[in-house]
């Protein structure tokens, strides 16, 4: 962070000093008589004010104790810093696009094409991972890290296996760490089913189950989705007819389902982020029934299948296992 004058009425701007802030700074505020500025670091839980004048440290106090083991908040700071290791640029975290690991709203073009970001609550219980399931356990973010998107060093020594390949889980602390704090993320229950089932979701309910729609076929089980660690041949990858949508993509048109559970609150929709709304899902996005059979439902129907799907979950689910490793599902 830095502290600079303006000097003239064109907005010339004067450098006065560096400050070297803490772990992911959340808050800045001046105070009433203007000659400090305070920042809340939020991960070393505690207020530090600094002069306007020449950017010294005046003091710091501490606002909370801290509510995380010792791995868990390594592998958060790493989350949220975009200093090396986990970049080269200064200019990317992981938080950038998982913002306290909820979805951004935004759909990013990737070196593999299009991808809607994704929340990542349950992600413990979600293996494997990314739309396109190249990723089997979150150590392998590793080659996100040191990829063409963050340009870090990363966090683990040596050769960096493939990945889908050997697990690497165990051969760096702060992977392991990053990958407990990203695992720990877990499902709210839905706002729109605070009193339960409204008698529309029920009723959408009905639908999303019946095979004349088939929506339970993938979305099915406590997560609604058979999403399954498996060899990279075996994988349940499905092609909803969305692959040949984008240009870019390198990586379809097969792609593993994604949980229901919280889709309220992660629009746009699909991997590429075409559709808008779960209306949209529904009907415009689905126009040759790839994504389930949905072009037979009357306008009434598809509205009561929209509020099933926004009340997801009304119940929790089998929580994530204590260790952060996946946990395998077997849909009934």
């Amino acid at each position: 962070m830095y502290l600079l004058n303006i000097t003239d009425n064109h907005g010339e701007l004067d450098f006065k000093a560096a400050l070297q802030l803490g772990n992911n700074p959340r808050a800045v505020r001046c105070s009433p008589d203007g000659s400090a500025v305070l920042v809340c670091n939020a991960l070393d839980f505690n207020v530090v004010a600094f002069s306007l004048q020449d950017g010294r440290e005046l003091g710091r106090v501490a606002v909370t104790k801290c509510p995380l083991d010792e791995s868990l908040l390594l592998g958060k700071k790493l989350f949220y810093t975009a200093l090396p290791p986990m970049t080269s640029r200064g200019w990317i975290s992981c938080s950038s696009c998982h913002p306290d690991g909820d979805a951004d709203g935004r759909t990013w073009q990737q070196p593999e094409g299009l991808r809607n970001t994704q929340p990542m609550n349950g992600l413990a219980s979600t293996h494997p991972l990314h739309w396109s399931a190249d990723r089997d356990e979150v150590h392998d973010f590793e080659h996100t890290i040191r990829g063409k998107l963050m340009q870090g060093r990363g966090l683990l020594q040596g050769t960096l296996p493939e990945a889908l390949a050997e697990p690497i889980a165990g051969r760096s602390t702060a992977l392991d760490a990053l990958a407990a704090y990203t695992n720990s993320h877990s499902f709210t229950l839905s706002p729109y089913a605070k009193q339960g089932l409204t008698e529309a979701a029920k009723r959408g309910q009905l639908i999303f189950h019946s095979e004349k729609t088939g929506c339970a076929t993938c979305h099915t089980g406590p997560l609604y989705s058979d999403s399954q660690p498996a060899p990279p041949d075996q994988l349940r990858l499905h092609n909803v007819g969305t692959g040949n949508d984008d240009p870019s993509e390198l990586m379809g048109p097969r792609y593993d389902t994604p949980t229901l559970l919280g889709i309220y609150r992660s629009a746009p929709y699909l991997h590429h982020g075409h559709a808008a709304t779960l209306h949209d899902v529904l009907t415009t996005a689905n126009p040759k029934d790839q994504h389930g059979k949905t072009s037979q439902l009357t306008p009434s129907e598809i509205n009561d299948l929209v509020e099933f799907l926004k009340a997801l979950p009304f119940e929790q689910p089998e929580p994530a296992p204590a260790d952060g490793q996946p946990d395998l599902v077997t849909p009934p």
